[in-house]
């Protein structure tokens, strides 16, 4: 799960986005990362059972 994880934060860390948001923008901000590519699966959950984000 390491090497995902840095993959994960590799591409997050490398993302052009454009403009800053404004200041007033509510916080804090959830970005849904989907599965792109040959090989790939868009149905986590099966995988994810009991797992929550932090």
């Amino acid at each position: 799960m390491r090497a995902r994880d840095t993959a994960i934060a590799r591409v997050v860390l490398g993302m052009r986005v454009g403009a800053a948001p404004l200041p007033s923008m509510p916080q804090p901000v959830s970005i849904l990362l989907l599965p792109q590519g040959p090989g790939s699966e868009a149905d986590c959950a099966a995988g994810a059972q009991g797992i929550s984000a932090p």
